[in-house]
């Protein structure tokens, strides 16, 4: 319908929303939201990956958050994503999910991230932050051949009520002190 949706996981499962839905629900539980906006080389390519997010949209619709504590502490005390070095998917799923494996794998689906040298699973929600990196890393290693086909920008911090997403995606956000 055009709007701008949030693609999230959580105790009730995996789903999109408005995200004018999302910040008028939470934004007293949520006040702050740390946006990056992608930059895309072309807009064919970026249609071509948003397509591909969609597909997995619907995909992982409903889907269960993660409630295996194995799989949640490998995450946080296992091997920390190298885009050079090749990983081992036989144990990866998605069966459930949680919330950061969610964004990198919809990366992965829509071709931003490779899937040999990282899974889905091994992402934690600072591996999105401009300071750790990681992602960056990733998203820039993937490219090598073909160019740069999509980049991060640094991140933004949003303090809710503020100012209205429409203004945010027209003009950028400004920045919070």
């Amino acid at each position: 319908d055009g709007q701008l949706q949030l693609f999230e996981t959580n105790g009730t499962g995996t789903w999109t929303y408005p995200l004018e839905q999302f910040v008028r629900v939470n934004s007293k539980k949520c006040p702050y939201i740390a946006l990056r906006r992608m930059r895309w080389k072309d807009d064919a390519f970026r249609d071509a990956a948003l397509e591909k997010i969609e597909e997995f949209v619907r995909e992982v619709w409903g889907r269960g958050y993660e409630t295996n504590y194995l799989d949640l502490e490998s995450a946080i005390l296992g091997r920390k994503p190298d885009p050079h070095t090749l990983v081992d998917k036989s144990h990866e799923h998605l069966s459930s999910i949680f919330c950061s494996e969610l964004i990198a794998e919809a990366y992965q689906r829509a071709g931003l991230l490779p899937e040999d040298t990282l899974n889905s699973d091994q992402c934690m929600p600072s591996s999105f932050s401009t300071r750790r990196g990681v992602i960056d890393r990733f998203l820039a290693d993937a490219s090598i051949g073909g160019g740069v086909m999509a980049s991060l920008e640094d991140e933004v911090l949003i303090k809710w009520p503020g100012q209205s997403l429409d203004d945010i995606f027209r003009h950028g956000p400004e920045q919070q002190s």
